[in-house]
């Protein structure tokens, strides 16, 4: 369904990065240890052509698209 949104307004948008807060995982796994004032997958998301964030249920599942 957030792949709906984010084409809503670039048909070419991409997940770029993903955030689930209830299991604390991120995609991609490998871009090491979040702290409370640096999300790494976010910073990866931005510097990755990351422009639009999508936040389901209070930010419970976080998604970024390109």
């Amino acid at each position: 369904m957030t792949g709906v949104l984010a084409a809503a307004g670039n048909p070419d948008a991409a997940l770029v990065t993903w955030f689930d807060k209830e299991k604390n995982q991120h995609w991609p796994e490998d871009v090491g240890p979040d702290t409370e004032e640096f999300k790494r997958w976010r910073f990866y998301g931005i510097h990755h052509g990351g422009r639009l964030e999508i936040h389901v249920n209070d930010g419970q599942y976080i998604m970024m698209y390109s």
